[in-house]
């Protein structure tokens, strides 16, 4: 496995074993062919890899990936619930990993994603982790 492949592993891993309302939560490490919430999908940030970061060493880069976080199915009142529940479990989880080197950045708006041709309330939630590449 590569250095980038690596992340992505880790990071999915460390997402292992999330739970809303007593439902595990399924961890994708690539867009599935069917999405049935709630689920997380793993990927590359954006930029993915930042070779050039402030506070970095020689042959440090900054890889960047996104947790895309898929609410369950429900009112809009009971799905912006659950997305919050699975956003702050998001966050725990990568709190948990930070000695595997990952550290949360920024959570964006909620919104509509678009994914296989169907729409779900969810948001993305930028993680972090400094490798040689």
């Amino acid at each position: 496995m590569s250095t980038l492949s690596d992340a992505r592993a880790a990071l999915a891993t460390a997402l292992a074993g999330l739970e809303l309302d007593g439902q595990p939560v399924q961890i994708f490490s690539a867009v599935p062919e069917r999405v049935i919430p709630p689920c997380v999908m793993v990927g590359p940030g954006d930029p993915y890899v930042n070779p050039n970061f402030q506070g970095g060493t020689f042959g440090e880069s900054l890889l960047r990936l996104r947790a895309t976080v898929i609410a369950g199915a429900g009112t809009n009142d009971v799905a912006a619930d659950n997305l919050d529940e699975l956003i702050v479990a998001t966050l725990a989880a990568v709190d948990v990993a930070q000695p595997q080197g990952l550290y949360r950045d920024v959570v964006e708006r909620p919104g509509r994603i678009d994914l296989n041709g169907q729409s779900f309330l969810g948001c993305v939630i930028n993680v972090q982790r400094i490798a040689l590449l």
